[in-house]
């Protein structure tokens, strides 16, 4: 590996969102068309000695809230990576907007860290990674525009 490696991780927004109904999991099912867009956090992966997550804003947190730290603590836990690797994140989409920033911070993380450990999981396996995270997280691995059915996990893309 580089001894850097930066990714972008896409917003995105939704066209139309129609709630279908409360789940039993208190989730709602939904159907939407989530389209990303050119608005995009950075985040940036060097080689460590132990994981350590750092941003540009002091109110995201860096522990066990933040969905980078919760992606790269399952993934590490289950494939023991060969490296650790301190990723800092540079935030540009705002929190909290519905834009999807902290999903497309893990699926970005389960990306790249598919890539550089070789983890050589499928889309089925990162997919399932993605679920255990969060709602939008699965969009997030494909990203492009895609109809989204379920809690977000359902998902069909558009040409």
């Amino acid at each position: 590996m580089q001894a850097k490696i930066i990714s972008q991780s896409n917003a995105k927004i939704n066209l139309g969102l129609r709630i279908i109904n409360k789940r039993t999991d208190n989730f709602h099912n939904i159907e939407s068309i989530f389209i990303e867009i050119d608005l995009f956090d950075t985040l940036s992966f060097t080689l460590s000695n132990q994981f350590k997550l750092s941003c540009n804003q002091k109110n995201i947190p860096t522990d066990g809230k933040n969905t980078i730290y919760k992606i790269y603590s399952q993934l590490n836990k289950k494939y023991s990576f060969k490296s650790q690797y301190e990723i800092h994140l540079i935030k540009k989409i705002p929190i909290g907007s519905g834009l999807g920033g902290g999903s497309s911070n893990a699926a970005c993380v389960l990306n790249t860290l598919n890539k550089i450990e070789n983890l050589n999981l499928n889309k089925s396996e990162l997919l399932n990674f993605a679920k255990s995270i969060g709602s939008d997280v699965p969009f997030f691995i494909d990203g492009k525009v895609q109809f989204v059915k379920g809690r977000g996990e359902i998902l069909n893309e558009i040409n």
